[in-house]
């Protein structure tokens, strides 16, 4: 383009086409920018999300514990009941209230294992709703270089 014996009107094209392609990197570096800010935020939110992921699972799995733990509690009762039945009543009445207390105890466990249960299902449909996010962006990125 500075090459002597190259005509002024190339040099102008040139000088122009170099204008308009500045200009246009003027305009898609703030599209960049944000497209950029918003795959961080994102991928911020897919680490919060794979964290709260990670905690759901280790509840699902003391879940697991905790319903096996019942099934043993109410095999145990099933028996003391059997074996309530063949002693005098003080006896029943002092099983009966320890069976009682022990299936209450057991009872509001499980309980506190299905909340933490239905938190790692809405975790899960978050982090899926993340990564779909992230795509999205990564994509739009892809379609502005």
């Amino acid at each position: 383009m500075l090459s002597p014996g190259v005509p002024p009107e190339e040099k102008e094209m040139e000088a122009q086409k170099l204008h308009r392609l500045e200009e246009e990197l003027d305009h898609l570096k703030p599209l960049v920018k944000e497209a950029d800010e918003a795959f961080q935020e994102t991928q911020k939110s897919a680490q919060i999300a794979s964290a709260k992921l990670r905690d759901a699972r280790l509840a699902l799995k003391e879940l697991g514990a905790a319903n096996s733990k019942v099934e043993r509690a109410m095999r145990q009762l099933e028996e003391a009941e059997k074996d309530a039945n063949k002693d005098d009543s003080s006896e029943k009445r002092k099983l009966s209230m320890s069976i009682r207390s022990n299936t209450e105890n057991w009872l509001k466990y499980l309980s506190s294992a299905a909340d933490l249960f239905d938190e790692t299902l809405k975790t899960s449909a978050a982090l899926a709703g993340v990564k779909m996010s992230s795509e999205g962006v990564e994509s739009k990125i892809r379609l502005l270089k």
